[in-house]
């Protein structure tokens, strides 16, 4: 990185020198073409005024022979031997290999650009007509195209999330979101056809996301430059203790648009086979403080944080259903399904969100729940953003109590109860210590949540978080803007340069790519029998997004599309209990004209025996060898079995 930023210095003083060079010498020469009688500037006087303004010394020999030589207005001559490739080839080299960088950019390749695998595609590139020292010729071009290229590390992101966090997909959820925010009673149009959500609507409106606490200091960093421990090098480094433990939690909470937080859920783990059974720590309430907030309600008021138990301490389809109904609803206690009275809730696409009973219940209630864009969270849900703050100070508390528990040799065993302490803050009742700054208060600040809200720009709706370019995808053609047309200004000049290497003998094609096309669902007409059908065919929230382009899942056509599917799976059944029946009319007619022939069991084939035996309903004929099937047939003879109906 610090190379590449030296050849960026270099540039911009290369930049600068030229600049001044061409100012000396086109001065210079205008101060030789005045006559005899009027007043010249002398080498030396032009070499001050450059200078003066540009902060670079050009030496009055260098000017005099450069304007002697008739090198007028011109960039100084490169120094060294000249190089292997014409000039005009090499600039059209340096064009593709930086377009090509860019495309592979923009189309979130950016691991494919390390330096040993773009200077092994120089020697492909330059094989068929030189041998040159590709590492060299990589350092060169880097050189040349400092200006526009920077080297720093990757962050890996999984494939999935790259693929789906579009400009084009997050784009097509905005517009349904604003169109449902206004059909649904939650904002207007005002006369400059702005979308407007009153402030009694966006206390209304709120995201919900759950997180995983893991109380093991082993694996939890802070984020940041580690801290610089000095030791001796004579002695063992044996590292710095800390707590160990692979027990997790789950939490779900959020905010309102109004920047209220909402009381947490802790979902814990236990082995209890039964509710009866299960068992939580009394201690564990002094941890869990009421959150305060108005939501549905005339005046603030305190709200308790809930919990829940199962095996493995996740949220699930049932666990989702009773933590909506059980902590989510109460906030609302005016909540109803009409203009101004409903309740939306953006979710991620986790577990229990698509069950259809659970749907209908929200609805009737007047909850709208409604998904974001599959695989976006980082970019398009709040609560995703308030996470960051929270698990560093949550990485805080935890520190803190596991140094003050081994300074005291304490037990280092952190129960799953005290997790309360880690979120909220207290004294922890082993060692004492007070851990003073609440992860949740910090993370999860009014001022917090406004902030985040206006970051993603769903409500206010403002769409801010289209415009994060490090993270959202812009593919050619999702928009007409000024990134498109460079998108098309960089596509143009990889085709140009690698055409013109190819047609000089280069093997272009390593250095050339194609910016990636948006390709525009066909997204389906509302309440049209297409939709109806695209949408109960779809399996994942992702298929869903594909057939509506975005929306809520308590819309009527959700509710038809679950029903016909419900309808076509007892279709289903039905029809294969109807073969069944008459499969088995054909086997029972061809084995009472088996029982017809004057023969002995021990006589039948192979075939026959299948026959009656499978009229007989036995498992497993196909497998069954011929003499343990005359076996299976003496035994339901005997025992004078009636063939089942």
């Amino acid at each position: 990185m610090q190379a590449q930023q030296k050849r960026v210095n270099d540039v911009a003083s290369k930049n600068i020198q030229s600049r001044a060079h061409k100012r000396a010498t086109t001065l210079f020469a205008a101060e030789t073409k005045k006559l005899e009688d009027e007043r010249k500037l002398s080498a030396s006087k032009v070499s001050e005024l450059v200078y003066r303004e540009f902060g670079v010394h050009i030496h009055k020999r260098t000017i005099q022979r450069e304007v002697a030589a008739g090198r007028v207005g011109l960039s100084p001559l490169k120094r060294g031997m000249k190089g292997n490739f014409p000039a005009l080839t090499f600039q059209h080299l340096a064009n593709a290999f930086e377009s090509f960088i860019k495309i592979k950019q923009l189309n979130g390749q950016g691991g494919d650009l390390s330096n040993n695998k773009l200077s092994q595609l120089l020697k492909k590139c330059t094989r068929p007509v030189i041998e040159c020292d590709s590492r060299w010729l990589l350092v060169r071009l880097l050189k040349t195209t400092a200006a526009e290229l920077r080297c720093g590390k990757v962050n890996n992101a999984e494939e999935r999330r790259v693929r789906w966090t579009t400009y084009f997909n997050i784009k097509s959820w905005f517009d349904n979101w604003e169109k449902d925010l206004v059909k649904l009673g939650f904002a207007f149009t005002n006369d400059n056809d702005n979308t407007v959500i009153p402030d009694e609507q966006l206390e209304r409106i709120l995201n919900i996301d759950e997180t995983c606490l893991v109380m093991d200091g082993s694996k939890c960093n802070r984020g940041g430059r580690p801290e610089v421990m000095f030791y001796s090098q004579t002695l063992p480094n044996l590292g710095k203790s800390t707590i160990k433990s692979s027990v997790s939690t789950t939490m779900i909470t959020g905010s309102t648009a109004a920047g209220e937080a909402i009381p947490p859920h802790f979902q814990f783990s236990t082995t209890s086979k039964s509710e009866e059974t299960q068992r939580v720590n009394v201690n564990s309430i002094a941890f869990f403080p009421k959150v305060k907030g108005k939501f549905g309600t005339s005046d603030s008021k305190e709200w308790p944080v809930t919990i829940g138990m199962n095996e493995k301490g996740g949220m699930d389809d049932v666990e989702f259903r009773q933590y909506f109904l059980n902590s989510i609803v109460p906030l609302y206690p005016d909540s109803n399904d009409v203009n101004g009275k409903r309740v939306m809730v953006k979710v991620d696409s986790g577990p229990g969100r698509l069950q259809e009973n659970f749907l209908a219940k929200a609805r009737t209630l007047g909850f709208i729940v409604y998904p974001g864009v599959p695989n976006t969270t980082a970019v398009t849900q709040e609560t995703d953003q308030n996470y960051g703050p929270f698990k560093t100070q949550f990485t805080k508390n935890l520190k803190k109590i596991s140094d003050a528990r081994i300074m005291q040799d304490l037990s280092t065993s952190l129960p799953p109860w005290l997790v309360g302490l880690l979120v909220f803050g207290g004294i922890d009742p082993v060692s004492k210590v007070v851990v003073s700054e609440s992860a949740f208060d910090i993370a999860f600040s009014k001022e917090r949540n406004c902030e985040v809200w206006k970051k993603i720009g769903a409500a206010p709706l403002t769409r801010a978080c289209l415009q994060n370019h490090n993270q959202v995808r812009q593919e050619m053609g999702d928009a007409e803007d000024a990134t498109n047309n460079t998108m098309q200004l960089i596509q143009s000049t990889n085709d140009l340069s690698t055409f013109f290497l190819n047609e000089h003998g280069f093997n272009s094609d390593v250095l050339k790519a194609s910016i990636k096309k948006v390709k525009k669902q066909s997204v389906t007409v509302r309440h049209s029998q297409e939709r109806i059908d695209e949408i109960s065919q779809a399996t994942t929230h992702g298929n869903l997004f594909h057939a509506t382009g975005g929306g809520h899942l308590t819309d009527e056509d959700v509710f038809l599309a679950l029903q016909k599917k419900k309808v076509e799976a007892e279709i289903k059944q039905l029809k294969k209990k109807k073969d069944a029946t008459f499969k088995m009319s054909d086997v029972g007619a061809k084995a009472n004209a088996i029982l017809q022939q004057p023969k002995l069991y021990t006589t039948y084939t192979k075939a026959e025996l299948s026959t009656l035996l499978s009229y007989h309903q036995v498992k497993g004929v196909s497998g069954m060898k011929k003499d343990a099937m005359v076996a299976k047939w003496k035994e339901i003879m005997d025992s004078k079995k009636a063939a089942l109906a």
